[in-house]
């Protein structure tokens, strides 16, 4: 049930950001209910035996899990669906912690470690997305998968609970419960998915990927050298690590020092929950470490969404900072050091076992998938004698129901027949988006180069390329943002049939934010000046944010930019430009469901010189 867990864990999350992100606030909805009763349920415990009580129903309680995860499927509207996932995910969590309140510490410490990294190499396979959102038929599988994990737990005996008469240290059980919050925090970013650190530095998902999960093992196998896990210098070399992984100027190298952080944060799974059962009263430590957790994740959010937070909470100070929660978070992780080191103890040999089974038959076999559609770039034979151009902005990965839509994405370019694809908002990994990555999935699906940026650390809107063109270089940058949240920019130069295009796409901001919206087109229009200049040939499939023949419009087209259907007013954020280039039919397509924008495509012919 630990890889069940897990993967309702990391979905929990997603399902009640949608329609804060849609209103682009986080207080109308009022998400921060489901929020605070999922991540504090755990405050229950404070009641008289009510941790006896989880535990004699914890099968009802893990059943309840997995009737909640198929409620995903169920047409209810989006605050039901987020109301159900919610007591689910409180099932789940209660289940967990009660089975630390009675003593099983061993088996919670040992099956969360295996299903964790079971539910990662899955998402390796599948390219980010957890196995319950990719159709009815694997959320099936998964229940039954579940339902049989229920029948093992229904035969073990009944455990007494940890004698509550124990008394504790008020400043250990702080130290602890600090502790553990932090790392539980640090294992929810950073080790439920493959890429953090790769797309932080620019990397690609494959192959760098791969070293996540093999970094993953090693702090497995770390968790029996209690001298290391308990020592100073290994905290210290991961606080160095983090900082390396950012300001190293080769990110090739720049990568081990993520690595190192994930083998760190895996290493201290055993020995956190160890001290947390055997020197606190659980139900005190708990409610610290559920509350340092959430703030972690409120840090994320702060630092990203920065300007749709509530007034007065400390927006435009936490603005793109999420490198310092980093930091803090790694150095709070290592408050329980300074107490006493144990002998060294062997990983269980069942454990290891199984660990082998789940490398020999979930990760390998995923490995070897995943290396047979590496550098394939055949576009599954579309068409190529001229470019068909393709913009379409596609929320964050969400469809207007707020279910992911890889698949529906990747059908809908098979469709229009698009061989250069301009996508924007697909920034997506950070936990309140679920940890994933749209652009990894659809190279792998589609055979298109990609190009991805900038860097995750920016906090962009997230701005990509597909195209079944080689891409010859590419420039990411981060446009000049000083009021609003940064925006997106790639400027890439493609081979078409041996002659350099370039293909710009960008994101800019939003309408309060006039100047920045000023200055991020004025920079585009540079960069049509330049191209013109040059005599280069260029296409701008990009998000503007303005109405047709505006400012900010005509500041494009003085920079030398073609709008290719000058004539349609009904335009707001979508637009095509080019230079140098012949473009004919042009279409708006209704993306219906899919998103809440359209999709424009348009055919472009090289002019004879």
């Amino acid at each position: 049930m630990s890889f069940v867990f897990w993967c309702l864990h990391i979905e929990y999350f997603p399902s009640i950001w949608y329609i804060p992100l849609n209103n682009l606030s986080v207080s109308d909805y009022g998400e921060e209910f489901y929020y605070f009763i999922a991540y504090f349920c755990v405050f229950l415990f404070l009641i008289p035996k009510f941790s006896d009580v989880v535990y004699k129903t914890r099968v009802f309680g893990q059943l309840l899990v997995l009737a909640m995860i198929c409620t995903h499927y169920l047409d209810f509207s989006i605050m039901i669906r987020g109301c159900l996932l919610c007591l689910g995910y409180c099932c789940g969590i209660l289940v967990k912690f009660a089975s630390l309140y009675h003593g099983n510490t061993n088996d919670e410490i040992w099956s969360s470690l295996l299903g964790l990294f079971l539910m990662v190499s899955v998402r390796f396979y599948l390219c980010s997305l957890t196995p319950f959102l990719i159709s009815l038929k694997w959320c099936l599988y998964l229940t039954v998968f579940g339902v049989i994990s229920c029948l093992f737990l229904y035969k073990e005996e009944y455990s007494k609970p940890i004698d509550p008469s124990k008394t504790f240290s008020l400043k250990s059980e702080i130290s602890y419960g600090i502790a553990y919050g932090a790392l539980y925090f640090l294992y929810h970013w950073l080790c439920t998915y493959h890429s953090v650190f790769p797309r932080w530095i620019e990397l690609h998902p494959f192959p760098y990927g791969i070293g996540m999960i093999v970094a993953f093992s090693v702090g497995i196998f770390l968790t029996k050298y209690d001298s290391i896990n308990r020592s100073w210098i290994w905290w210290l070399i991961a606080m160095f690590s983090a900082l390396f992984i950012v300001y190293y100027p080769v990110k090739e190298i720049a990568i081990f020092g993520g690595y190192i952080v994930i083998a760190y944060v895996v290493s201290l799974w055993d020995s956190s929950l160890t001290d947390l059962t055997e020197n606190t009263r659980l139900k005190v430590s708990i409610p610290i470490a559920s509350v340092v957790y959430t703030i972690g994740h409120l840090g994320i959010i702060w630092s990203v969404a920065f300007k749709f937070v509530p007034e007065g909470t400390g927006g435009p100070f936490m603005r793109e900072r999420v490198t310092q929660v980093l930091y803090i978070f790694l150095a709070l992780s290592g408050l329980s050091i300074s107490y006493k080191t144990r002998e060294n103890k062997m990983v269980p040999k069942k454990v290891l076992f199984g660990l082998f089974l789940i490398i020999l038959f979930v990760t390998t076999p995923a490995v070897i998938d995943r290396s047979d559609h590496y550098q394939v770039y055949d576009g599954h034979g579309v068409q190529t004698d001229h470019i068909r151009g393709m913009i379409w902005a596609i929320h964050f990965g969400y469809d207007n129901h707020a279910r992911y839509n890889f698949y529906e994405v990747k059908e809908m370019i098979q469709n229009v027949g698009a061989n250069v694809v301009s996508l924007v908002e697909t920034d997506l990994s950070r936990p309140f988006n679920g940890n994933r990555d749209i652009i990894e999935f659809l190279e792998k699906e589609l055979h298109y180069y990609t190009d991805f940026g900038p860097k995750t650390l920016n906090e962009t809107w997230g701005c990509a390329i597909l195209s079944v063109f080689p891409i010859v270089k590419s420039d990411r940058i981060a446009l000049p943002s000083p009021d609003g949240e940064n925006a997106c920019l790639i400027d890439a130069t493609l081979d078409v049939n041996g002659v350099e295009v370039d293909v710009i796409v960008s994101h800019f901001g939003n309408k309060e934010d006039t100047r920045d919206r000023e200055l991020q087109t004025r920079d585009s229009a540079l960069r049509g000046m330049r191209k013109v200049e040059e005599g280069r040939k260029g296409i701008w499939l990009g998000y503007l944010t303005t109405k047709p023949h505006s400012f900010n419009y005509n500041i494009m087209t003085k920079g030398g930019w073609v709008d290719i259907n000058e004539t349609d007013q009904d335009r707001w954020c979508e637009y095509i430009f080019t230079i140098g280039m012949e473009p004919r039919n042009f279409e708006k397509i209704d993306s219906k469901n899919l998103s809440d924008t359209e999709v424009q495509v348009a055919n472009f012919y090289i002019k004879d010189e």
